[in-house]
């Protein structure tokens, strides 16, 4: 099994993303290093939503990772602290990971990683993944930024 990177990078696969501000871009995206120049992120609304669909195959997730990013108009501050990572099963969303005042991510551009419990995903191939908010972030807001993803494949 490939991880979104590999899925994406071998042509079969397209990921579009859609969040909650005026900035979302929805066009195919690629998410594999946390150089990527393409950075997503949510209004500073509590019910923020950063979706990521994959169209032409889905991932058994063991494990994630993102970047957070900002653009230049924000502070590089406003770490995420309280999120699901949730994933779409064709029939629900199952919340793979929470996150209450987490804080691991302390800077931006690195690539942070958790671990999903195969008692979460349960074998099943999620074709879409969703970050919602939670909670305020490390700035008191409800603001969400993410520069790069990646989900790691159950093998």
């Amino acid at each position: 099994m490939k991880s979104l990177s590999e899925l994406l990078q071998s042509g079969g696969v397209t990921a579009k993303v859609t969040c909650n501000a005026e900035s979302g871009d929805s066009s195919p995206v690629l998410f594999s290093t946390a150089t990527d120049e393409k950075q997503f992120y949510t209004t500073d609304d509590s019910s923020g939503i950063i979706e990521i669909a994959l169209e032409g195959g889905g991932i058994c997730p063991s494990s994630y990772a993102f970047a957070h990013g900002s653009p230049v108009s924000f502070p590089s501050t406003y770490f995420m602290r309280n999120w699901d990572f949730d994933g779409w099963n064709g029939t629900d969303w199952i919340t793979l990971k929470s996150h209450r005042n987490d804080e691991t991510v302390q800077k931006p551009k690195v690539l942070y990683k958790w671990e999903i419990s195969a008692d979460v995903t349960n074998g099943q191939e999620f074709t879409q993944f969703r970050f919602a908010c939670r909670g305020a972030n490390s700035s008191g807001c409800y603001f969400m930024f993410v520069k790069s993803l990646e989900i790691y494949p159950r093998r």
